[in-house]
C-alpha cells in the first residue's frame, strides 16, 4: 500500500467521466467498494537483489546485500464471503482478491485526495505483534490516518513463566501510541495454551495453573497503560486450559469497569468449558 504515495507527475482530469459523471456520494461508494470497510493483515516482507553472477538460470538472491524490507497486506480471508469457514492463513500473494483495489487512488491526484482518507479510516489493520505495529507506525507516515488496530499477541504456554517477551510487545506498542496525535481504536489478542509435551508431576499442574493466572493479570495491567493511550481498547485472552481462580480476583483491582472490555473463553473440553465473558 506504501505505493500509493508514490505519486507525484500527474494532473487533476477535469474531463474524466469518472469525476464529471458520478457525483461524489457515488464516488465514495466506489471507493468503499474497491479498498474500504475491511480486516487487513499488514505483513513485512524481506527482499535480496537476484545474484546477476550466478551460472544457473534458476533465480537466486545474492545473500552478499543486505536484505531490504517491505509492507505488504493481505485482506482478511474471514471477512471474505467465499471464504468466511476457512482457515487464516495469509500467504495469498499471487492471489489478487486477497489485495484491496487501491490502483484507483494513482490515477489521478483527485482519486487520491478523495479516497486516501477512507483507506486508512474504514479499514482494519492488523499485526502480528506488538513490535509490527510499532515498527509499522514509525516507518510509515501515513500510519496517523489509521483508526482501527489489532494486534495479535504472543503466546502464553502452560509451563513457561516468563511474561517479559509480552511485556516488550506493550512497550512497543506504548512508544508507537505516545507519538500519535489522533484516537485510535485498539484490540489485542493472546491465547494461554497447554504444551502437548508438558507431563507435569502430582501437585504442579496446579501450581503452574496459579502462576500463569498471576501472569495473565500481569499482562492485563501493563495492557491498562497502553488503553489509556488509545479512545477505545479492548483484550481478548483465548483461554486453553484452566486457570486457578485466583487470577479472577486481581483483574477485579486492577480493570476497571468501563474502561476495558475483555472477552474470556475457555475450550478445555470439560464440561464447565463454556465461552464466558467479563470486563
Amino acid at each position: 500500500m506504501s505505493d500509493v504515495f508514490r505519486f507525484s507527475k500527474s494532473r487533476v482530469q477535469y474531463g474524466s467521466p469518472f469525476f464529471t459523471k458520478f457525483p461524489p456520494e457515488i464516488r465514495r461508494l466506489i471507493y468503499r467498494e474497491a479498498f474500504g470497510d475491511r480486516r487487513v493483515h499488514i505483513v513485512s516482507k524481506e527482499t535480496r537483489a537476484p545474484d546477476t553472477t550466478s551460472d544457473d538460470h534458476t533465480p537466486q538472491k545474492d545473500v552478499s546485500i543486505p536484505a531490504s524490507h517491505r509492507w505488504t497486506h493481505h485482506v482478511c480471508i474471514r471477512d471474505r464471503p467465499d471464504r468466511s469457514a476457512m482457515a487464516h492463513p495469509h500467504d495469498d500473494d499471487n492471489d489478487m482478491s486477497c489485495r484491496l483495489a487501491t490502483q484507483i487512488l494513482r490515477t489521478c491526484k483527485q482519486a487520491l485526495e478523495e479516497g486516501i482518507h477512507l483507506l486508512y479510516t474504514s479499514n482494519v489493520f492488523a499485526f502480528d505483534g506488538g513490535h509490527s505495529m510499532s515498527d509499522f507506525h514509525g516507518s510509515f507516515s501515513p500510519s496517523s490516518l489509521i483508526r482501527n488496530i489489532e494486534v495479535y499477541s504472543n503466546t502464553m504456554v502452560l509451563g513457561n513463566d516468563d511474561v517479559k517477551p509480552m511485556s516488550r510487545e506493550l512497550d512497543a506498542m506504548e512508544e508507537a501510541l505516545k507519538k500519535r496525535r489522533t484516537p485510535i481504536g485498539l484490540r489485542i489478542y493472546f491465547a494461554v495454551i497447554r504444551s502437548p509435551d508438558f507431563d507435569p508431576w502430582e501437585g504442579q499442574e496446579d501450581d503452574l495453573a496459579r502462576r500463569m493466572g498471576g501472569l495473565v493479570a500481569l499482562f492485563v495491567r501493563g495492557f491498562l497503560r497502553v488503553a489509556l493511550r488509545v479512545g477505545l481498547c479492548r483484550l481478548d485472552i483465548d483461554l486453553h486450559h484452566r486457570l486457578q481462580d485466583g487470577y479472577r480476583d486481581t483483574l477485579k483491582c486492577v480493570v476497571p469497569r468501563g474502561l476495558v472490555d475483555i472477552a474470556w473463553f475457555r475450550y478445555v473440553g470439560e464440561e464447565d468449558g463454556d465461552e464466558e465473558t467479563g470486563n
